[in-house]
């Protein structure tokens, strides 16, 4: 699941009848209020060596951002990125949500760190969320909760409770180690709001992530419930047409699917934005029983995979590209022409399952990964 507070925020703004306060929304393109204090100058000496904005087109990156974002790489010192102090004006808490990624997985050691933090007037710095190396060449994980970050954004949040709704409060970003030119941390957005409304909200309660199903099974059905007041939800079935349902909850049932791979996400819309999904991964049967190679000419290349692989076919054509692991779950999703690399350094080592798109014909493949 994923909540978009910048959207959330940035949608609140049209909406007086939801109470909130928006002390600072920055997407680093648009910069709706506020600004950020650097503990040095912005600099990007080279495509590994930054601390600033950047982009994927002056940097070397595999960060799945299309845009400007922050970023920090190969440190020469510890540095820090405040913002505030915020008055607050009887409002009774405050949260922080920021988009966060990496380029590389397996580069950061326990002494890289990056800590989120909140001061409270001008008392001492508390830590909210900190990321931080489990080792020596480690992803890097959230404390606490063990979630990782990877080169796809994810969201972390945190609420700071029980003000007394007159004091100023900062908050800090301070990034420790990150020295090696494969370290670094991306911020794609960032919020800080007080009081915010409470959105719609998607428990999906079947299929249970990861669950298998025989081959000839007759249906799986897919059970949801909304917390909240939404004005529209689709269902969405391996990135297909979206699927209308019903906006208080309900049982959809998918008609004797095919053996393979299935992800399913329910998406919740106010006013036309997402603001709250949900997802499952599952299998039916043998999922390679439906590699029958329907992309006329469909080749790839090499396999087992050492960092990059090729996928080609008779025809100049695009193709969507789709990877899950043997539970079932979608773990890379992407566009190529034909002959166009695609990266396995992010991936763990095992056995993966492809599945690629191209015209609507589909073929997949086992795909072994070193």
């Amino acid at each position: 699941m994923r909540k978009n507070y910048l959207v959330f925020t940035l949608l609140l703004m049209t909406f007086a009848s939801f109470a909130q306060t928006a002390h600072y929304i920055d997407d680093f393109i648009t910069g709706e209020t506020g600004t950020y204090n650097l503990s040095t100058t912005e600099y990007v000496t080279s495509n590994s060596e930054y601390f600033g904005l950047v982009s994927n087109t002056n940097i070397s990156s595999n960060i799945d951002i299309d845009r400007q974002f922050f970023g920090a790489r190969q440190l020469s010192s510890n540095q820090t990125m405040t913002y505030g102090p915020y008055t607050l004006n009887g409002e009774k808490n405050a949260t922080v949500a920021l988009g966060a990624a990496i380029s590389e997985l397996n580069t950061w050691d326990a002494t890289d760190v990056v800590r989120i933090q909140y001061q409270i007037g001008s008392g001492s710095w508390t830590d909210m969320l900190v990321f931080s190396g489990t080792g020596e060449n480690t992803t890097p994980i959230l404390s606490g909760d063990g979630t990782s970050l990877g080169n796809s954004v994810e969201e972390f949040d945190y609420t700071i409770e029980s003000l007394s709704g007159t004091e100023s409060f900062s908050i800090r970003i301070q990034f420790e180690g990150l020295t090696e030119s494969d370290e670094d941390f991306a911020l794609e957005y960032i919020a800080i709001v007080s009081d915010v409304e409470n959105f719609p909200s998607v428990d999906l309660t079947s299929p249970d992530d990861g669950s298998s199903y025989l081959s000839g099974t007759t249906q799986v059905l897919v059970t949801y419930s909304i917390d909240g007041n939404a004005d529209a939800v689709e269902i969405v079935i391996n990135n297909g047409t979206p699927i209308s349902a019903s906006i208080t909850g309900q049982t959809y049932v998918i008609q004797n699917p095919d053996d393979g791979v299935y992800e399913v996400e329910v998406l919740v819309y106010v006013d036309g934005f997402v603001v709250d999904s949900n997802s499952s991964g599952f299998t039916v049967g043998n999922p390679l029983s439906t590699s029958k190679n329907k992309i006329e000419g469909f080749s790839v290349y090499p396999n087992p995979v050492n960092n990059i692989f090729y996928v080609t076919s008779a025809k100049n054509l695009t193709k969507q590209v789709d990877l899950y692991n043997t539970l079932g779950k979608l773990i890379l999703h992407t566009s190529i022409d034909n002959h166009q690399s695609i990266s396995t350094r992010n991936l763990s080592p095992g056995i993966y399952i492809l599945k690629v798109t191209e015209n609507n014909n589909v073929s997949t493949k086992k795909l072994i990964i070193k």
